[in-house]
């Protein structure tokens, strides 16, 4: 896909999968307050943001669905790319058959570069730099070093990511555009640059 200030941007949706209330438990709240399923929310914010930011195209950053199933298809008019996380534990054809795109690997690592407004960004699910304990331990942890790497050989000067829920980036050049830190007012590129350059003016 072509990365461009207008992307609309999402991650770690969890859809239909168990658990997830218990230790998220905001989503409840928004589902009774709308009357609307935590999928359905997404939906609408996904395609208000569309509306807005001029564009049909979605950059889910992982998490989608652990277990792919039909009733969590994507909006027909949307074009949703996805960039696997841990939990996307299902098969290529499966997450297609939901209406989505996913992006390839390279060399078994799920990420994209794209320079925007003069900005060199790597788009992850794991958030770089984060020095989180619980990932340490966790099987993917030497892919998040991998990713590191390249961030610093490809000469990268922000990482936008989910994985990390609610919680906000510690890398000082992160962002975390994961459904729960950003609620149900989407984030596109463009205006994620326009935070993280606001960020770093205000911790100067």
């Amino acid at each position: 896909m072509k990365i461009t200030e207008k992307t609309i941007l999402i991650a770690d949706t969890h859809y239909g999968e168990n658990g997830i209330d218990k230790w998220q438990k905001h989503r409840k709240k928004l589902e009774k307050l709308n009357k609307l399923s935590f999928f359905e929310l997404c939906n609408v914010a996904m395609l208000t943001k569309a509306i807005s930011s001029d564009s049909t195209e979605v950059l889910h950053l992982g998490d989608y669905q652990e277990k792919a199933q039909e009733k969590y298809s994507a909006p027909i008019t949307l074009e949703l790319y996805l960039l696997k996380g841990n939990h996307d534990t299902s098969s290529d054809s499966l997450y297609k058959y939901l209406g989505l795109n996913v992006i390839k690997p390279k060399n078994n690592l799920f990420y994209q570069i794209a320079t925007v407004n003069n900005i060199k960004i790597m788009f992850t699910h794991y958030p770089l730099f984060d020095n989180c304990e619980y990932d340490k331990k966790a099987k993917f942890y030497p892919q998040i070093k991998e990713l590191e790497e390249i961030y610093l050989k490809e000469s990268c000067n922000l990482n936008i990511h989910g994985h990390t829920h609610h919680r906000s980036s510690a890398f000082e050049n992160g962002f975390n555009v994961g459904i729960d830190q950003t609620g149900l007012d989407l984030m596109n590129v463009g205006e994620v640059i326009k935070s993280w350059k606001k960020r770093i003016i205000d911790n100067t």
